[in-house]
């Protein structure tokens, strides 16, 4: 409307981001106007107010096809005439810049330098962060220009060559890198670059780096340096790459070089204090990042990165403020920040505000992939892509060995605290001897032969070694030691060789499930005896050693290094627990205590233990108690979270932990977490919030990979929980404030990806110790369950019924794992899915039975099983030839397990129509204590013998709640 009366023109950018149901109330207004202007109307009746129409003019760009665009409607096309743009002249524009950045052989320069951006589009691998169009092409003259101004007497070839790599390099995969300086070879024959001298800064790096307990890797300062030159040609910087290659990391510590450059006095006016501030964008919604008008009060709510962004503005200081968006890029929410990425520098909110960024302001995007970003995104983003491979796992182990020698990070960390343990300087190179040895093949084997449960990377895995081995280690050999004391450096040896073996195992080797563990076990045992043996027997493995620069060490043997290693060839190695207290291995069942159901106990609240519940508490235990986060993923009805929460909420002392239980579901939102989370904790101060003084929150979350997936791939809960275990907290979205979360850990239980479940983020994944539950064996299942009928069996049956026990938990189980093998699901049968949730219903719908002078022989035994089996199993079936099976099954049971004849214990309900039992005749199998009339207290579980009873029961019930209800139904009841 105000475009009309006004006549002005107006750019609609980025117009096919707007939703079809605003283009098409857009398109019937820009109709008005348009039919008013051909009538030659002065004014119109524009949607029920009149309007003065003066001649005005709408232009609209955008880019057709990109995710996250929307398809113009006919009635708006019709309305504007479309205009393609055509691929401008790269060299053309290259030359007459250069000439403006005072090249004199511009012509021949910008020639190069676009053929180099075509070679390198044809012969360079296909990357979503590789952009080679005018933006890239503009930010390569740009700091080609400024190297002129700083290096006149330079040659132009080698400036542009410099600004070339500089520009290029940080975004290359390390593969493509050596095929990128062949082609500038080719096109600047002769032409040798000398490396750039960062002198101060250089200096300055390797002192931060050291001072955070870092390993100075050539590759990861290069890294760093890249990121200082992006910042000096864009505004905005995008860290991408996979989990645990240090992006993190990178940004931190360049904020630490240009601050304590400026604090030491440097005359470099680059170099000025650092601050930033960390968002998550995809744990919020985009009217929370943004902003966004409220329906019901229509009043303006600020978004979190416009506060941030103002606040940033308003500071004229000359600190440097960098937002970090730490979180996945998708085609919406970035998007929203092409005016700020560009040479405009605005943000644009829908309240109509436009907020100029200053020139100390900077981006930072850090996000896994670009895999759903757009061409437009891409371009505006100077990259810097991080690989793991280039950092290596070695600076991991040498940081944390290191450290924890006297004198190491770790203790000067603790300052005055006495630590938890010390290290010698020869026991870190015996630990280091022992990395070297098995560590790699360990991982390299895993990632070859074994399948894990939930995908995992090298780092993360190395991070729950040294997490394991710190808390074992604090219990061997605790407090400051003397190697040389009465003990004896022998049994030093003896508790590091043994805690960084059970380390390793429960690391690398409990990702996997049961046959990969048999099969790391084995491979394991083989190389502790002989080294060679990967070479002979694992030829791939040694091929994936090859890639990853393993050497081998100079001693063949365990006998060479070490010689308090698992005793025993029994069992996986996964099997045996070092107790580094008592300095010996034992096995897990060996540590289970005398275990007696109570009489009074519930069926649901018994949890018989195994070694698999002993594994489980004993690391929730250990990783807890020492601020670690342990993650268990199984699959359904393993005990996983039953496991989790007796640790939580009965085996740590309940005067320091303060459980908090999450379960999340396909619509748990980031909100919903946040205000669960946000409730159980109180307030410390301003801005800090936490448990009671003297207590650590445990925040157990189960089902952790339930929530929803986004159309571009992120899980919002997920992400929140990201930031607050990387970041320590999370914002106020009222107050749009940082709120510190204090002393509060997560812990997590999940099933593998898979059948409803999601994959998860590696980026979270990362900052847990994975603990992988694999489906029970037969042996643990009847250890479990005869455990659990025998004790309900001596509650007063008689003699006769306790014998049947262990025949229940037979049938059970050989109908389980038949029904496992043989009902498998197709589309037309996807509910055919049995899991050890169904194992334990038939056995509990066996224990509802009281005894009774009715319940006292093998029989009726044998029915009570038959009728729990149908109900689990047998109504799930959809044809005959499935009930047909059941059927035939439930008679051998009854033959085979309970010594019955199947067809006289079923006589008495068989209908008259069938000659023998049948699967009509198990229809007419009832138990129950629906005959009991509701408001009785004693209402037993018994067998229904009279059909008619039955009858005139179930039409007595329905009669009496048509009375009570407001919508009676009208059901006819009959047998079928």
């Amino acid at each position: 409307r105000g475009l009309a009366q006004s006549g002005s023109w107006t750019c609609l950018d980025e117009f096919n981001r707007i939703d079809i149901e605003v283009l098409s109330v857009i398109a019937q207004q820009l109709l008005v106007l348009r039919e008013g202007r051909l009538a030659g109307k002065n004014n119109i009746n524009f949607m029920g107010v009149g309007i003065k129409l003066v001649d005005h003019h709408v232009i609209i760009t955008m880019n057709p096809g990109y995710a996250g665009r929307t398809e113009l409607p006919d009635n708006l096309q019709v309305c504007f005439r479309p205009v393609s743009m055509m691929v401008p002249n790269y060299a053309l524009i290259a030359e007459i810049m250069l000439f403006a950045e005072g090249f004199g052989d511009a012509k021949t320069l910008s020639r190069k330098m676009c053929k180099l951006y075509i070679l390198c589009s044809e012969q360079l691998s296909q990357q979503p962060h590789y952009d080679y169009g005018l933006r890239a092409v503009k930010s390569v003259l740009v700091m080609a220009g400024g190297l002129k101004r700083a290096n006149p007497d330079i040659s132009e070839d080698l400036v542009l060559i410099r600004a070339l790599r500089d520009s290029n390099l940080p975004k290359f995969l390390a593969d493509d890198i050596p095929l990128f300086f062949a082609i500038i070879k080719d096109l600047f024959p002769g032409v040798v670059v000398p490396d750039n001298d960062y002198g101060e800064f250089q200096v300055a790096m390797e002192e931060e780096i050291t001072k955070a307990g870092l390993q100075n890797v050539p590759g990861f300062h290069k890294k760093v340096i890249q990121m200082f030159d992006i910042f000096n040609i864009r505004f905005g910087a995008t860290l991408v790459g996979p989990t645990g290659a240090g992006k993190s990391t990178c940004y931190r510590i360049l904020s630490r070089i240009m601050t304590s450059l400026h604090q030491a006095g440097s005359k470099n006016e680059q170099y000025q204090e650092v601050a930033f501030e960390i968002l998550n964008p995809k744990c919020i919604t985009m009217g929370e990042l943004y902003g966004e008008v409220n329906m019901v009060t229509q009043e303006w709510r600020d978004g979190l990165a416009s506060t941030i962004m103002r606040r940033a503005v308003n500071d004229e200081t000359p600190i440097r403020k960098w937002t970090v968006f730490d979180g996945p890029i998708d085609a919406l929410w970035i998007e929203n920040m092409n005016t700020v990425l560009d040479d405009n520098k605005k943000l644009c909110l829908m309240s109509g505000e436009i907020i100029a960024m200053s020139d100390v302001m900077s981006m930072i995007f850090e996000p896994m992939d670009l895999l759903v970003a757009s061409p437009a995104t891409v371009s505006r983003c100077g990259m810097v892509y991080m690989e793991p491979e280039q950092l290596g796992l070695r600076p991991l182990w040498e940081s944390w060995v290191v450290g924890w020698t006297v004198g190491g990070y770790y203790h000067q960390e603790r300052g005055d605290e006495p630590p938890p343990f010390e290290l010698k300087e020869e026991e870190q190179v015996h630990l280091t001897a022992l990395y070297d040895w098995l560590v790699e093949p360990s991982m390299a084997f895993l990632r070859r032969t074994c399948k894990e449960m939930s995908p995992t990377v090298d780092s993360a895995l190395l991070t729950s070694l040294l997490g394991l081995l710190r808390c074992l280690l604090a219990a061997a050999i605790p407090g400051p030691h003397d190697a040389n004391t009465e003990e004896g450096g022998n049994f030093r040896k003896k508790q590091l060789e043994c805690c960084f073996l059970f380390a390793l195992f429960w690391s690398t080797g409990v990702t996997s499930d049961a046959a990969g563990r048999e099969k790391y076990s084995l491979f394991v045992r083989e190389v502790m005896k002989d080294v060679d043996v990967i070479d002979e027997k694992y030829g791939g493995v040694a091929t994936a050693l090859a890639v990853r620069k393993w050497r081998k060490p100079d001693y063949k043997n365990c006998e060479d290094k070490t010689a308090f290693l698992v005793q025993t060839d029994e069992g996986n190695l996964q099997d045996w627990c070092y107790d580094p207290r008592k300095g010996k291995w034992v096995s897990w069942v060996q540590t289970l205590a005398k275990f007696t159901i109570p009489d009074d106990a519930e069926f649901s609240t018994i949890m018989v233990p195994t070694a698999c519940t002993a594994q489980l508490s004993y690391m929730c235990r250990t990783l807890l108690t020492h601020g670690l986060r342990p993650l268990v993923c199984g699959p359904t009805g393993t005990g996983k979270s039953v496991s989790v929460i007796k640790c939580v909420t009965e085996e740590l002392d309940q005067s320091k932990y303060k459980p908090i239980q999450l379960g999340f579901s396909a619509k748990t939102s980031a909100t919903m977490t946040q205000d669960i989370i946000d409730g159980q904790l109180g307030k410390r101060r301003k801005g800090v919030f936490g448990p009671p003084m003297g207590q650590t929150a445990i925040v157990f979350v189960d089902d952790m990979n339930m929530p929803e997936v986004e159309t571009y791939g992120a899980q919002p809960p997920i992400e929140l929980l990201r930031q607050l275990v990387d970041c320590g907290g999370y914002y106020d979205l009222k107050e749009k404030s940082w709120v510190d979360i204090v002393d509060t850990q997560v812990c997590c239980a999940m099933g593998p990806p898979g059948g409803g479940r999601n994959g998860t983020t590696p980026r979270f994944l990362r900052h847990f110790s994975l603990l992988c539950v694999d489906s029970f064996d037969d042996d643990t299942l009847t250890l479990i369950f005869s455990t659990i009928v025998k004790a309900y069996f001596m509650r007063g049956y008689s003699g006769d019924v306790c014998q049947q026990a262990g025949n229940v938990v037979d049938a059970t189980m050989r109908t389980y794992r038949e029904a496992m093998k043989g009902l498998l699901p197709t589309p037309s049968k996807s509910h055919y899915t049995f899991n050890l949730r169904d194992f334990s219903r038939v056995v509990q719908g066996v224990l509802l039975q009281a005894p009774s002078g009715e319940f006292a022989n093998k029989s009726s035994v044998m029915r009570l099983w038959t009728h729990e089996a149908l109900r689990v199993f047998g109504d799930r079936l959809t044809d005959d030839n499935d009930r047909k099976w059941m059927c035939a099954h439930a008679a051998t049971m009854c033959k085979e397990i309970f010594r019955c004849d199947f067809q006289s214990e079923f006589e008495h309900i068989r209908p008259a129509d069938e000659t023998e039992t049948g699967y009509g005749t198990l229809r007419r199998l009832f138990w129950g204590d629906y005959m009991t009339p509701a408001d009785e207290d004693d209402r037993p579980y018994v067998e229904v013998r009279d059909l008619q009873l039955l009858q005139n029961r179930t039409e007595d019930s329905l009669a009496e709640f048509n009375q009570t209800s407001k919508k009676p139904m009208e059901l006819v009841m009959f047998m079928f």
